[in-house]
């Protein structure tokens, strides 16, 4: 009995369970794909877009259902604790994944459906122009667009240039297999020439795997092939990693420099200027320089730790890259140091526009500093910060300087660091058409982002309850 009860625990300390190598989150990379040694078992692969359900409804499923929702979050922190890491062991988060995916697709999709399908059948009310007889409301609106047109067609023109034929031409390359062989016909025409053949049924996808090398000299229309094994979870430890990635990152440097406007802006702290200086020195320093200063620290062999002699801080770091997780954590670091600044520069001149009557009336109440935090500063600064917590994240999620100076291998990588191993020259490089599909799909997880976050944090609407 005591053998029974006891095996799992052994065996989690096995030299199977460490030979396998998995970081800490690769619970959550089973649970964002199919079973990876059974490929094409499933036709639809729905396994990513249950997870980003389950995830989203956890709120939802808290008040309605609270039990499960504890079974959730019991399960999920348990499934990251436990060393072993097989994927059978997701089995037992299905129950209450798929009942908050269920929460989430009835709150985000089904009830804002339904609501807009209803109030589309409601009458419209008559415009006010309409009942005007001569209509002098409608020609004024036309004659205000007339004027209005000649300034904000230059603005629109510049913002298609810069930012959507670029976006365009990358959905072009990627169904693709546009690369440096095929660079002369792919920039004579040849990318338009097969994409455009390729969507309107003209030309027929050239049955090839799109990881393999081109050996055409012309570029040839694949479909949307690469596509397709993104947005069914093909890369599921790569997306998993950088979304882990951006939201410790930037939880870490919202913490933290939230945690040093509040202290500096505290009265009677000696030299505030001097520490408000040193704070946004890391962020002044360009991005890739600061990336080699940790790289110079953490090498294992010839960093500057290993250089001081100091026995234990050398085994802290010494191979690093080998541990999936101890790079993490070593990443975050990195990413503290240099990002933190920027939300320290908001939050200081957020905490300037709190009236100080607010806190002298807290204190009469006998409200402490925890208190007076949580119900008045926090509060009052939170649509001020969210939009630089918006542009560090939207930073953190294509991070590049960091992880090409560390030499990360997968899963520890970005999607902007993958994107460019495969377009630069080298072992993997040369491969424009699948860059241009990771970037496609970052744009299409960045878009999706950016809608979430704006609609949990209402950033938007400004302190509308002070």
């Amino acid at each position: 009995m005591s053998q029974s009860v006891g095996y799992h625990s052994g065996y989690s300390q096995s030299e199977q369970v460490a030979d396998a190598g998995f970081p800490a989150w690769q619970q959550l990379v089973w649970l964002a794909q199919s079973v990876p040694w059974h490929p094409g078992v499933f036709v639809i692969s729905a396994d990513l877009l249950i997870l980003v359900l389950g995830i989203t409804g956890l709120p939802q499923l808290w008040r309605r259902k609270r039990v499960f929702a504890l079974w959730f979050l019991i399960d999920f922190i348990f499934l990251l604790w436990w060393p072993t890491k097989w994927p059978q062991y997701v089995l037992t988060l299905t129950a209450p994944l798929c009942l908050s995916g269920a929460e989430s697709l009835q709150a985000f999709v089904w009830l804002p459906v339904k609501n807009w399908w209803q109030q589309r059948l409601k009458p419209k009310p008559v415009p006010q122009w309409v009942r005007l007889p001569d209509r002098r409301a409608l020609a004024e609106s036309w004659r205000g667009m007339r004027k209005a047109w000649p300034w904000l067609l230059p603005g629109a023109l510049v913002l298609t240039l810069i930012a959507f034929y670029p976006l365009i031409y990358q959905s072009a390359m990627s169904v693709t297999d546009f690369g440096s062989l095929s660079l002369r016909d792919g920039i004579q025409g040849g990318i338009w020439r097969e994409a455009w053949g390729g969507l309107t049924g003209q030309i027929e996808p050239v049955d090839i795997n799109p990881l393999d090398r081109a050996s055409s000299t012309e570029v040839r229309y694949i479909g949307p092939a690469f596509l397709k094994i993104l947005f069914s979870g093909g890369l599921s430890d790569l997306l998993v990693f950088n979304v882990l990635w951006t939201v410790l990152s930037i939880i870490l440097q919202l913490a933290f420099g939230v945690t040093v406007a509040v202290l500096l802006h505290r009265e009677g702290v000696k030299l505030k200027r001097f520490w408000q200086t040193l704070f946004i020195l890391p962020w002044a320093i360009p991005e890739f320089i600061g990336a080699l200063f940790w790289v110079r620290i953490l090498d294992p062999e010839r960093g500057w730790l290993a250089v001081a002699n100091n026995p234990a801080a050398s085994n802290a770091v010494s191979g690093f890259l080998d541990d999936p997780t101890k790079t993490l954590v070593l990443l975050l670091v990195a990413a503290t140091w240099y990002g933190f600044p920027f939300i320290m520069l908001a939050a200081t001149a957020g905490l300037k526009m709190v009236p100080t009557d607010v806190y002298e009336a807290a204190e009469i109440d006998g409200a402490g500093r925890w208190l007076q935090f949580r119900q008045i500063t926090w509060p009052l600064l939170f649509p001020l910060v969210m939009p630089a917590v918006l542009i560090r994240a939207i930073f953190a999620f294509n991070q590049f300087y960091l992880f090409y100076a560390m030499q990360t291998d997968m899963p520890n990588l970005t999607f902007a660091t993958l994107s460019y191993y495969l377009f630069a020259p080298g072992f993997l490089g040369g491969r424009f058409g699948l860059s241009a599909a990771v970037n496609v799909f970052t744009v299409v997880v960045l878009v999706i982002f950016i809608l979430w976050f704006n609609r949990i944090s209402k950033a938007a609407e400004g302190v509308t309850y002070a």
